[in-house]
């Protein structure tokens, strides 16, 4: 399939490069990587749609997360129907006490254990 000249005048135009970072995030992880060597690539038409996606990105991401694996006694099925199921999570020792999402689940049907990863 042969190019078209917009395609052709799209693919040799300079790029804009459009960066976002959050300093209360930069501040407790200072040694983290900042992205700059494998920054994540997206492709605009302006530099307005570029920040916009990124800051949609950045509330997801720019929010301090934890995990937890927590083992329950006995055979837990949540319900899916309404979505990724929500459950709080109380633990005084690592001062979590608020909503979590339910990444991962295992079932242990010969022990009847259920292992979950909560990420919140």
């Amino acid at each position: 399939m042969p190019a078209l000249a917009a395609d052709i005048a799209r693919a040799q135009r300079r790029a804009t490069i459009v960066e976002a970072e959050n300093a209360a995030i930069k501040a407790v992880y200072a040694q983290a990587r900042d992205g700059r060597s494998a920054p994540a690539v997206g492709y605009f038409d302006s530099a307005s749609d570029a920040q916009a996606a990124m800051d949609a990105r950045k509330g997801i991401n720019a929010v301090i997360r934890r995990r937890f694996a927590v083992t329950v006694d006995g055979l837990v099925f949540p319900d899916l129907s309404s979505g990724v199921p929500v459950w709080t999570l109380i633990d005084a020792e690592n001062d979590a006490n608020g909503p979590f999402l339910v990444a991962r689940i295992e079932f242990d049907t010969e022990n009847e254990i259920t292992t979950m990863e909560l990420y919140g």
